[in-house]
C-alpha cells in the first residue's frame, strides 16, 4: 500500500491483524508475481493491491494474468492504479473511479459488464470525516521572512483552518 495501514482502524472494522499480511516488495517485477501468486494460492479470503505505475503494471497481459489468478481467491481481489490508466483497456469486469465532490465522494462507473458505464453516484461523507485533523494550536509556526518586515500572526480561520471540538484534538503521547 502507498501508506502504513493503520491497525486500530482495520481492528475497528472486524479485521483480525494477527491474519493480516502486508507485502512491501522493493522490485515491480516482485511485486506482480506476489499479488499473481497471492490469488493462485486460494488460502486468502481477499486482496487488496496498489499497482505501481508504469506500462508493465497497467498493460493489458499484466492485468488479464491478475484477473485469471483471481479465480483462485475465496473473496474480493481489489486492485488500485493511478487516475492516468483510467483510459487504458482492462480485462476488468468492473472499473471505478473514486472523486471528491466536496463534502460528498462521486464513484464513477468507468467499465461494469453488461455495458452500464457512465454511471455516477454521490455518497455523503460523514462530518467528522471532513474535519480537520489537527487542533492549529499543533500546526507548525509559520516563520518569519529574511527583512525588514516583520512576522503577523495568522488568522487561523481565513487560513482554512477551523479548531477541532476538544474530543477531536490530537495529542502525541511519547513512546
Amino acid at each position: 500500500p502507498p501508506h502504513i495501514p493503520y491497525a486500530p482502524a482495520l481492528q475497528a472494522l472486524g479485521l483480525q491483524l494477527e491474519r493480516l499480511l502486508v507485502l512491501r516488495p522493493a522490485r515491480e517485477g516482485d511485486l506482480l508475481w506476489s499479488l499473481e501468486q497471492v490469488l493462485r494460492s486460494g488460502a486468502c479470503a481477499g486482496l487488496v493491491g496498489w499497482l505501481p505505475a508504469g506500462q508493465r503494471a497497467s498493460g493489458y497481459a499484466t492485468l488479464r494474468r491478475l484477473q485469471v489468478a483471481a479465480r483462485g481467491c475465496q473473496g474480493p481481489a481489489l486492485l488500485f492504479r493511478e487516475a492516468s490508466g483510467a483510459p487504458a483497456h482492462s480485462p476488468a469486469a468492473l472499473r471505478l473511479r473514486l472523486l471528491p465532490a466536496g463534502p460528498e465522494l462521486e464513484l464513477q462507473v468507468l467499465k461494469q459488464r453488461g455495458g452500464n458505464a457512465g454511471q455516477c453516484v454521490r455518497i455523503p461523507r460523514p462530518a467528522e470525516l471532513l474535519m480537520p485533523r489537527l487542533h492549529p494550536t499543533l500546526l507548525p509556526v509559520p516563520q518569519p521572512t529574511a527583512g525588514p518586515a516583520e512576522a503577523r500572526p495568522v488568522d487561523a480561520a481565513a487560513a482554512g483552518l477551523h479548531p477541532a471540538p476538544p474530543e477531536r484534538v490530537v495529542r502525541i503521547l511519547p513512546h
